[in-house]
């Protein structure tokens, strides 16, 4: 990937509190065009009605670049 994109990539896990930790620390970050948060449904969508005093949420803190991948549903598989 560095080489595709010229430049040095550093990949930082954040794990813990559901996926809050990486989240916050991605919505606090310079908005520079070069982080990049990679969440699942439960820390962008779910998380923030568990989590009330989170200091983040997604759907206004954070742009949706693109879908990574679908889960196809019980129904999609039997067709």
């Amino acid at each position: 990937m560095a080489e595709l994109l010229g430049q040095q990539l550093v990949i930082e896990n954040r794990g813990g509190a559901a996926g809050n930790i990486g989240l916050e620390a991605a919505a606090k970050s310079d908005p520079d065009g070069y982080t990049i948060f990679l969440g699942n449904i439960g820390t962008i969508a779910i998380n923030a009605a568990v989590f009330r005093s989170s200091a983040s949420r997604p759907q206004s803190d954070l742009i949706a670049v693109t879908e990574v991948v679908d889960v196809a549903g019980r129904a999609d598989r039997e067709q």
